[in-house]
């Protein structure tokens, strides 16, 4: 017999979360994850050396050469709210592939489950949301399946170095 709780939906998104396409306001917090050299894997351009403008004008283009919609996600905490991370988009004919996840620095593990657990359950009513990770990280998008959020469509090859997986958002019927 297992007394340990079981994770549930309604308990990890019980916390309000905000999830806001990116403006110029944001930028600040993208910056200031730059200098703890957060970006670095999305562009070798992004050093924590950077000048304020320069990083601003290089992040700005790196977002339109790639076609990204990039929204942050904030999350409320006892200090009240901030951003927790960002989810980069690229658009596709009926849905959206998440391309990639910056998770802040001084976001707490809490705050990111939440948070990001709470991008998918908002945003799966409205489209699909697609993404893959690789077998050795798949122990989140395995949580996010036990609370009924994604479920597994198969596998990819050749996109990253061994296998990813691939999961999408599960709609409420």
């Amino acid at each position: 017999m297992e007394f340990a709780s079981q994770p549930r939906l309604n308990r990890t998104t019980a916390r309000e979360v905000t999830i806001e396409p990116l403006d110029y306001e944001h930028l600040r917090y993208v910056f200031a994850a730059n200098k703890k050299s957060s970006l670095k894997f999305l562009d070798v351009k992004f050093t924590s050396n950077l000048e304020k403008e320069t990083f601003n004008d290089l992040f700005t283009h790196y977002v339109r050469k790639n076609q990204s919609y990039v929204l942050v996600v904030k999350a409320t905490t006892p200090k009240g709210i901030i951003p927790v991370g960002l989810v980069f988009l690229a658009k596709q004919k009926n849905s959206y592939m998440v391309t990639d996840f910056v998770v802040f620095w001084w976001a707490s593990k809490r705050n990111i489950v939440e948070g990001i657990s709470s991008f998918f359950r908002i945003l799966r009513d409205t489209t699909v949301i697609m993404f893959y990770a690789s077998i050795e990280t798949s122990r989140f998008p395995n949580y996010l399946k036990k609370i009924g959020l994604i479920r597994s469509v198969g596998r990819l090859h050749d996109i990253i170095k061994g296998p990813a997986n691939l999961y999408q958002t599960r709609r409420v019927k």
